[in-house]
């Protein structure tokens, strides 16, 4: 047999350096591709071939179930993959666990419960520390060994039922907690006792008042789109606001949050919030439920420093010299009302610098909100304004000229647009 001459072996020694890293590497490497393609590796070398059994991260995206159901015409086989990929694994450990299932059905998920609930037993007996669940069936229960796993750091769960077996829980090491497209309204007495907690989120719930959270160290808290039936009734029961540093709020979630804050015995007068970081979607200072709510969460913010704003108006809200005459549309009197209580609260938050409005479109009701910002804010170093894609580059310099006309309180902020 012919053997390589030396310097074919310093070649293929050097386009093979990625094999030589340590089991750790090479598992981390892994874990960033897509599963299918971490699972052909196996026949690189038999250093690869010794990593795909003991992967420790196991992620099945969306693709990953729309490629099975191209190549074999059923939902089911998947989910026959995913069990095969758990049972044959060697390694003592997998930290990391995904399944991001979407499809218009949702018979499949439900049709397949036992499986996914062998999935999460296993990997819990695992040492799993983060595990994102992403179903369409809002008919899966969540099984009770996950919300009692000691190991977990990281727990995303979206479209399912918890409907747990006892009233309380402890998840010691949990720092990041997100619950999407679930109703809380089925489990009214579920308490969660999560010390660690750091980052929690709830995006289109329903109903989260009747999660019971126990944390005192929340650092960064989101709520979006979620909905309330109860109209004294919003946050979760004696959840800690005050250790909160950042807070992300959509515009309907808004007036629910400062309504509870006033209900749970914070003082709409500072220092009720410690919050350093607000960030607001889809705002519209014309609408008086969304003005007003944002004006008594400043009073209660007085650290704040910085604000990022994502802005909308109704195309017909132009800011010109002329004015619809829809019945919907407040005169702009109406809106100048508001202007010396969002005046005189932007005048005492001395330690904003930093304010960001994306989405912008130059509507009159946005120009008045970012004139009287600019006016007021004492401290203010940097502005950036992110113009929205359907304006077109004229009216872009247009509204910008107007803007970098503005009075400013601060002499050292500095207005740029993206």
């Amino acid at each position: 047999m012919l053997q390589p001459l030396p310097q074919e072996q310093t070649i293929m020694a050097e386009t093979d350096r990625i094999s030589q890293l340590p089991a750790d590497i090479l598992d981390n490497i892994l874990g960033f591709l897509p599963i299918e393609d971490a699972a052909k590796t196996v026949v690189l070398s038999t250093n690869w071939g010794g990593i795909w059994p003991n992967l420790t991260q196991l992620c099945f995206a969306p693709h990953f179930f729309r490629r099975l159901k191209n190549r074999y015409s059923t939902k089911h086989a998947a989910f026959y993959v995913i069990t095969k990929i758990l049972l044959q694994h060697k390694g003592p450990t997998i930290r990391k666990f995904e399944v991001d299932y979407y499809d218009s059905k949702t018979e499949t998920v439900k049709s397949r419960s036992y499986d996914i609930d062998q999935w999460l037993l296993l990997v819990t007996r695992k040492g799993v520390e983060e595990i994102k669940l992403h179903l369409v069936s809002q008919e899966y229960e969540l099984p009770d060994c996950v919300l009692s796993c000691p190991t977990l750091k990281s727990l995303d769960l979206d479209s399912l039922l918890v409907r747990p077996l006892r009233s309380t829980y402890m998840l010691p090491n949990v720092a990041s907690l997100r619950f999407g497209s679930i109703n809380f309204d089925v489990f009214s007495d579920l308490v969660l006792d999560v010390p660690s907690l750091e980052n929690l989120s709830f995006e289109e719930c329903y109903e989260m008042f009747h999660l019971h959270i126990i944390a005192k160290s929340i650092c960064s808290l989101n709520i979006r789109y979620c909905s309330s039936r109860e109209s004294d009734s919003f946050i979760p029961v004696n959840m800690d606001l005050r250790s909160i540093r950042t807070l992300h709020l959509d515009s309907h979630s808004l007036q629910n949050f400062v309504d509870d804050c006033s209900r749970t015995g914070l003082p709409l007068r500072s220092p009720a919030l410690n919050v350093e970081d607000l960030n607001l979607s889809g705002f519209c200072f014309k609408k008086e439920t969304q003005a007003s709510p944002l004006i008594r969460l400043l009073h209660i913010c007085p650290n704040l420093i910085k604000l990022h704003i994502s802005l909308w108006c109704p195309v017909t809200w132009r800011c010109d010299s002329t004015y619809d005459d829809e019945k919907d549309i407040p005169s702009v009197a109406e809106v100048d009302r508001r202007l010396p209580e969002l005046r005189s609260v932007a005048q005492r938050r001395k330690r904003l610098v930093t304010l960001k409005l994306i989405l912008f479109k130059g509507f009159w009701c946005e120009m008045l909100f970012i004139k009287e910002l600019l006016a007021a804010l004492p401290s203010l170093q940097e502005v950036i304004i992110g113009h929205s894609n359907d304006m077109d580059s004229k009216r872009k310099c247009e509204v910008m000229e107007r803007v970098l006309h503005f009075p400013r309180a601060s002499t050292e902020a500095n207005v740029t647009c993206i």
